[in-house]
């Protein structure tokens, strides 16, 4: 018989898995939360497409459908136009206060379309995730390289080293990098192929209903809570 080599065996991704009766805290930018104070929870236009309701609450009614026994809590303290700077402010008032097991998060497009040199955002990603190692061993999930896809209106290109940065930190302090923007791109071009209107994005930006649906699963997965074959999302 011969012998397994090491290219034939399947190597399970790592994961981050939350522990029964924790909490989820979703962070971050518009890419996690498109709200915003004062008018953007209560717009008419936000609530008829959607908008309001993202890949957080997905996941959130995914575990309480699917894995009840769980007993996991989410909460989202993600705004609008946030910049690290912004997630750092409010820590004491949003993660400290929901204590959370898992962080997952978007960040760093924001902080490129500012310009926040990246000496200081890389110096606040390592304040950050230090705060959450003793908070909660460092369990991060960085859903980052978001990258243009098709139906996008916005080049990404100057937000690449901040996502790079952030990654790079997270992973360092423990937590999960997720290459996000590979998926988005493969599954954009898949659903184009079966009609070009098809698209992820309801502004060219923001995630609509299927783009939070993906993200969703993406964030299931590297949750170990969701398998599905064949379609590795995140390095192993």
């Amino acid at each position: 018989m011969a012998k397994k080599t090491s290219q034939s065996r399947k190597v399970k991704p790592r994961t981050l898995s939350p522990k029964a009766g924790s909490t989820i805290l979703f962070e971050g930018d518009s890419l996690t939360r498109f709200a915003g104070k004062p008018s953007l929870d209560t717009w008419a236009w936000m609530r008829l497409m959607g908008a309001n309701y993202g890949y957080p609450e997905k996941v959130g009614d995914w575990i309480f459908c699917n894995r009840p026994d769980l007993n996991i809590t989410c909460h989202t303290g993600a705004m609008g136009g946030a910049i690290l700077a912004d997630v750092l402010e409010r820590y004491a008032t949003v993660t400290q206060t929901y204590k959370p097991g898992i962080v997952v998060m978007t960040i760093g497009g924001n902080d490129a379309n500012r310009a926040v040199p990246l000496a200081e955002f890389r110096s606040q990603a390592e304040d950050y995730c230090r705060r959450l190692h003793d908070l909660c061993d460092g369990k991060v999930l960085y859903l980052g390289n978001i990258l243009s896809a098709h139906g996008s209106n916005k080049p990404r290109e100057a937000a690449k080293p901040y996502y790079r940065t952030m990654a790079e930190v997270v992973e360092s302090h423990g937590g999960l990098a997720v290459d996000l923007g590979t998926v988005l791109v493969r599954k954009a071009e898949a659903l184009a192929k079966l009609w070009s209107g098809h698209t992820i994005y309801h502004d060219g930006t923001h995630f609509n209903a299927v783009g939070n649906e993906i993200v969703a699963g993406v964030v299931l997965r590297a949750l170990g809570l969701m398998v599905t074959p064949g379609d590795p999302d995140w390095p192993s």
